[in-house]
């Protein structure tokens, strides 16, 4: 997974459900809980997101 797939994935949960990002990404629904949450990712700043 990269910058870039995280960056997608902050973008896309206020639009689909962790399960269809998850399938998207082919990564478990719990991955995109976590990057959600910022336990996985979490020094990719909001500043770095809008870079």
């Amino acid at each position: 997974m990269t910058e870039n797939d995280v960056r997608e994935i902050r973008a896309l949960i206020s639009f689909l459900t962790q399960k269809e990002i998850a399938e998207r990404y082919g990564v478990a629904p719990s991955r995109i809980s976590r990057i959600k949450r910022r336990k996985n990712w979490a020094w990719l700043t909001e500043m770095e997101d809008a870079a």
